[in-house]
Formats: structure tokens, sequence, C-alpha cells
């Protein structure tokens, strides 16, 4: 019964009511803004590497090595903030000087340590992710790998579990502003 009470209160819009709008890109024709881009590979791979040179990129405002094909001016040159979870490297022994060596300015990048005990809340769909997005509003948002941020009773395999799991992502997108890049392992 009580949930016909709150859906009585639902109020849904029209098409007529809604503005077209044309897709943003972080990265033009690769990285569509306030979506999930995945970058999937086997291990050893160089995902890593591809995303500490994306991340570089955002937080100094150059073009990606993927918009070389553009002119400067057709660049937003803004440095951004980046926002990035790894359950596999560390912050200080290893991403750290990757991103430093790809030219990033790291006051612009933020990481919450695996060693915080709050790491383990991190989940695609969770209120402590909310909170951080909403604080901190990165434009860039990366989770590496995607195993280690989604929550422990959905079935990886389930595709519509994980449809479920990763849609609250979409909507944070455009409430914050974030563009997401998950990791993922190609096996």
């Amino acid at each position: 019964m009580q949930n016909d009470r709150n859906n009585c209160c639902l109020e849904l819009r029209s098409l007529d009511e809604m503005e077209e709008k044309e897709a943003e890109w972080l990265i033009a024709d690769y990285m569509p803004r306030y979506q999930i881009t995945s970058l999937a590979g086997d291990g050893g791979s160089g995902k890593t590497t591809v995303w500490c040179a994306i991340a570089a990129a955002v937080s100094r405002g150059r073009k990606t090595f993927m918009e070389s094909f553009l002119p400067e001016e057709e660049r937003e040159c803004s440095p951004q903030k980046v926002l990035y979870f790894s359950s596999e490297d560390s912050g200080e022994y290893t991403l750290r000087r990757r991103l430093r060596k790809n030219g990033a300015d790291l006051k612009n990048i933020l990481t919450l340590d695996i060693s915080n005990d709050k790491f383990r809340d991190v989940k695609f769909n969770s209120p402590f992710l909310e909170h951080l997005l909403d604080k901190y509003h990165p434009a860039l948002c990366i989770f590496d790998p995607i195993q280690a941020f989604v929550p422990p009773d959905i079935k990886m395999g389930d595709r519509n579990a994980m449809r479920n799991c990763l849609s609250a992502l979409i909507g944070y997108g455009e409430k914050y502003g974030t563009t997401f890049l998950i990791i993922e392992h190609a096996n």
C-alpha cells in the first residue's frame, strides 16, 4: 500500500517540456560529458597509462593524445578537477609519479587512498560517492577497476543488475557535471 501512495505523488514530464540538447564532449568524439565510458584491456596492456594521460590533460586543460587532430582553438582549455579511485595502484608509490610525468596539475587531482577506511564505501550507487561528487564537482571521475566499486551483492554477469548499479552514475553526471571513466579487465 505504501508504494501506491508514493507513486501517486510522482510527476512525469512530457518530452515537449524537455529541452533538446546536443552532446557535449570531455574528449572530442571519444568521451561524452556526464556519461560513462569504459576502458577495457588485458592486464599490463596500458590501461593505467592511458587514464593517467587523460587525467593529466583534463587537470591542465590541455588536449588529450586522442584529440591531437583538433586545432588548438577547438579544445576547451580551462583546467578541471579529476577524482580517481584505484584499488590496484598506490597513489604515493605509483600514480603520483605517473600523473606528474604526464604533466598533471597535481592540485586538480583528488583521491581517497585505499588505506582509508572510507575507501570501501565508494560504490557506484552509494550515498558516500554522491557526497564526494557534490563536495568536489570533478569534471572527470575514474574507477580502477570496476570490480572494486560494485556492491558485493551484485552479480557482475547479470546485465540488468549492472545496469541498475551503474545508472546512478548517469544521474550523478548530469547533477554534478561529472564524466565517468571505468577501467575494466578484459578477462
